[in-house]
């Protein structure tokens, strides 16, 4: 099972993560933060990245701190977010989708700002002829963030959707 998140290329904050040299000035900035500076500079400039991100949860200092000491804890999460822009995910994963033969689930929060909900409905069109099972579910309510915002309501969409993959297999179904 793979639970990512694939950036659709229609962002623009997705797009320019895959510029030349941001890769470069996101490490300089994770050195920054392993050393404790630009800790004041990351939290006035958070907001305004941070928000379309985790719209339509509201975006308070407990998330900012959270993610803060995330990218503090462990600085190459950010150069790893543009080597992963500049990989392109999407277009890889379109490209294969008939080659994968695991079952996948789909969970995309309804109202999520960052990646339109046809983005991930055009690489699930890809995937749902794979030979693995392919599913897609809609989270109302949620935006991009849905493991940060709604935890829960994915932890139970997962449990549920790996309990009907025992019982098909089970039964020889899958």
């Amino acid at each position: 099972m793979l639970i990512a998140t694939l950036g659709s290329p229609a962002h623009k904050a997705y797009r320019m993560l895959a510029l030349p040299g941001v890769s470069r000035g996101l490490a300089i900035v994770a050195g920054l933060l392993r050393r404790r500076r630009g800790i004041p500079l990351f939290r006035a400039l958070s907001p305004g990245i941070m928000r379309a991100i985790y719209r339509p949860s509201p975006l308070t200092r407990e998330l900012i701190d959270g993610r803060l000491r995330d990218f503090v804890e462990r600085p190459h999460i950010l150069v790893s977010m543009a080597d992963a822009a500049c990989g392109s995910p999407s277009a890889q994963l379109l490209r294969d989708a008939e080659k994968i033969r695991a079952p996948v689930l789909f969970l995309h929060g309804a109202d999520d700002a960052l990646v339109p909900i046809a983005h991930a409905e055009t690489l699930f069109a890809a995937m749902k002829n794979a030979p693995g099972a392919a599913s897609f579910e809609t989270i109302q309510g949620a935006g991009h963030m849905l493991l940060a915002t709604d935890a829960l309501e994915v932890n139970r969409r997962i449990t549920e959707w790996t309990r009907q993959l025992r019982e098909g297999r089970s039964r020889g179904e899958v």
